[in-house]
């Protein structure tokens, strides 16, 4: 597991990127859930951290307005046609984790455990 940030430092509706070992991820929280996923957008590599997230809990581009579902990546509205990858997290302890290096495939419900 990776250290993403406390629930204390996670502003709701404020994204904020973290490195993970090569890979950059954007993390953000939305009431009492927490996700993470593709630091950029499929569909120019627009930085996702830039585009605002809703209660609706989806994240717009900021430069296109694609948006896409923060639960499983999946694109709600064009122009991209690819998902963005998010990652499985897990909160314990007031500590957000990302679970496991590998990414949920687009369109599987990844599991937020909140211990």
């Amino acid at each position: 597991m990776h250290r993403l940030a406390t629930l204390d430092e996670l502003v709701d509706l404020v994204p904020v990127v973290r490195t993970v070992e090569d890979r950059t991820v954007t993390v953000v929280r939305v009431e009492d859930d927490v996700y993470a996923f593709d630091a950029f957008c499929s569909h120019r590599d627009a930085p996702l951290v830039d585009g605002a997230v809703t209660r609706k809990r989806t994240v717009l581009c900021p430069w296109h307005l694609g948006t896409f579902r923060l639960r499983d990546g999946s694109v709600v509205a064009g122009p991209p046609d690819l998902p963005i990858t998010t990652y499985p997290v897990t909160v314990r302890d007031g500590v957000v984790y990302l679970v496991e290096d590998a990414p949920v495939p687009a369109g599987a419900v990844p599991a937020t455990d909140q211990a």
